[in-house]
């Protein structure tokens, strides 16, 4: 009888353990997410170049992002390749970031259709749901917010940018997207 009780109790575990290995989160491919390749499979969607890869923006390793953007005529914009996902993923953002000077960077998961168009993606109120998240510390900050991939989406890039509205210093490094 109290053979079988510990035998229990060992398969219920070996179980737990199963489902708890089971549901662990997969890294999807985001080419070049620490930078040290140059900004290498990332495009940098502004023409005033406010991106470049620098070692003071570095959190670990050699290179980060600096984003430096000192007018208000338009953000950075630096977005990387584009990354397969299933509508109905739910995926988790995480990197760290730094404000060196002002509070306006930004963060996004944007996401695009089969035809790598972008889709307009719609909260239940009609307007457009934004999947970001804002660099705010002086301090380097670990970063990670989650959202799910919408119908339709068959892709999905990390953008980043600085508000138009303000000018901003920001340091980002180590990104890792996973499902």
């Amino acid at each position: 009888m109290r053979y079988r009780h510990a035998n229990c109790l060992i398969v219920g575990a070996v179980l737990s353990v199963g489902l708890v290995v089971g549901s662990a989160a997969r890294d999807l491919d985001l080419p070049n997410a620490d930078f040290e390749e140059g900004l290498e499979h990332w495009t940098d969607k502004n023409p005033h170049l406010k991106t470049q890869v620098s070692e003071e923006a570095a959190y670990r390793g050699d290179y980060g992002v600096l984003v430096e953007d000192a007018d208000f005529d338009g953000g950075s914009s630096l977005l990387s390749e584009l990354i397969r996902v299933r509508p109905g993923d739910e995926l988790t953002l995480t990197f760290y970031g730094r404000n060196v000077t002002g509070d306006s960077m930004g963060v996004y998961l944007k996401f695009f259709d089969r035809d790598e168009e972008e889709l307009e993606v719609l909260n239940e109120h009609g307007h457009e749901k934004v999947f970001s998240t804002k660099v705010r510390s002086e301090d380097w900050e670990k970063h990670e917010y989650e959202a799910e991939v919408p119908e339709g989406a068959a892709y999905v890039a990390v953008w980043l940018h600085s508000y138009n509205s303000d000018e901003v210093v920001a340091h980002l490094d180590e990104f890792t997207l996973s499902e």
